[in-house]
């Protein structure tokens, strides 16, 4: 089950992006707040994902102009980069 979660989480963000790129960022926020949320209820899973959903996210919010929580989200996404380089170093 917890690997399900995980592989939806990573279709919900690919569908997102998708969306996306088709311009419709509305969903595309819907897909990865959808995959964030299903992330964030999984038990230990993989850092790298949750790095890419919050780099989605600010990169969504970025492209609304909503510079204050895009940056919110890039932050979150370095976090998670910084703290699973020093685990790997």
């Amino acid at each position: 089950k917890q690997r399900n979660s995980i592989s939806l989480a990573a279709l919900y963000n690919n569908i997102g992006m998708a969306h996306f790129a088709l311009g419709d960022v509305t969903k595309a926020r819907t897909c990865c707040e959808k995959a964030l949320a299903t992330q964030l209820t999984a038990i230990n899973g993989p850092p790298n994902a949750l790095f890419t959903t919050y780099s989605n996210l600010g990169k969504i919010f970025e492209f609304r102009g909503d510079y204050a929580t895009a940056l919110s989200y890039y932050k979150q996404a370095e976090s998670i980069e910084c703290s699973y380089l020093s685990a790997d170093h």
